[in-house]
Formats: structure tokens, sequence, C-alpha cells
């Protein structure tokens, strides 16, 4: 997959609506964010979402997955968050927070190297994951590699659990929101 920046203009205020915009005086809340005609979308609008059965046929249907499963049948598959309890589910950030329609619509698809050494995760993300228009917000892009990681390195403890410690991400370009892609992680 290549990388490529986005390219996108957004309108400019004038100082003239900047000034009406702020109160008294100008804040650099209004200097950065000035009104824009822009209306946002609805990320919580389940009708403009694509539906579950939708996104699971799509995600079925990528090549790259495709490929991924003839050219390394020794990996397995499960799904992340599969193993979440219900009753632990509500203080679950990817299980319950982050799923649903316009967000992680389907839960993301991991196949593991039977060493538990490597996992591909394929996963939707959603508009309403969004920083800005139509842009997965980064903090989240964050959590989601976090988690994929941590999944991973925890395989290979001794003890089966771990956290982070630290990381560090140098973001090349921005997710798109609304496609399913895949990302591979290596211990």
């Amino acid at each position: 997959m290549s990388l490529r920046l986005l390219q996108r203009s957004l309108p400019r205020a004038s100082a003239r609506s900047l000034r009406s915009y702020s109160s008294s005086k100008p804040t650099l809340q209004s200097a950065t964010h000035p009104p824009s005609s822009i209306t946002p979308s609805s990320p919580a609008s389940s009708s403009d979402s694509p539906k579950p059965l939708d996104l699971e046929s799509e995600l079925q249907s990528l090549p790259l997955l495709k490929s991924h499963r003839a050219l390394a049948p020794s990996f397995y598959e499960l799904r992340a968050y599969a193993d979440v309890p219900p009753h632990r589910r509500a203080n679950h950030l990817s299980a319950h927070t982050l799923s649903g329609p316009g967000k992680l619509g389907v839960a993301p698809l991991v196949r593991c190297k039977e060493d538990d050494s490597e996992c591909v995760v394929f996963v939707h993300l959603g508009e309403g994951l969004c920083g800005h228009q139509g842009i997965v917000h980064g903090g989240l892009m964050a959590t989601l590699l976090d988690e994929a990681l941590s999944r991973t390195a925890c395989n290979n403890l001794p003890s089966k659990v771990g956290v982070t410690a630290n990381l560090t991400i140098e973001y090349r370009a921005p997710t798109k929101a609304d496609q399913v892609s895949s990302r591979s992680y290596y211990l």
C-alpha cells in the first residue's frame, strides 16, 4: 500500500468573520479554529453508516486478506475483543466505546502466526473516529497500534501480561475514514 498525503483546501475566514466570531478580543482558539461553512457529517447516524453485514462482506472480499490467507495458511484468525466478557465491555474503550455504526463497525479481524511473533490486523474505521473531516484521529490510530502490538508482545511474555511503557509514533500520512485497511505487526 503506498502512502500519499491528503491534499485538501479548507475555507479561510476573513478578518471580518474572525472578529465577529470572537467576543471582545481574539483568542488562540478563535484564531486557529475560525468558523467554517463546512457542515460536519453525523457519524452517529446509523442510516449514513455502512451496515455491519456490508462491512463484513467488504472485509472478507479484500484482495489483501484473500492473498494473505492463501500465502500464509499457518496463520490463525480471531476477532479482536471477542473474548471480552459482556460485564466488562461497558468499561472497555475499543470493545464498547469505539464500537458501533460510524466507528469500528465490525470487530477487527486479526491473523496471527502460530508462534505469535507476527500479526496482521484488518479493521474498518468509520467517520465517527475522525479528528478532522474524513481523517481518522491520530490518537485513535495510536490506540489501535498499541493494542495490536501489545497483543503480539504479551503473548510472547512468560506471564502473558504487560503494559506499554513508551510508544513513539511518527505519522507519515493521514488515514482516511470509511475504508477497510490492514497493518502488520512483528515482534
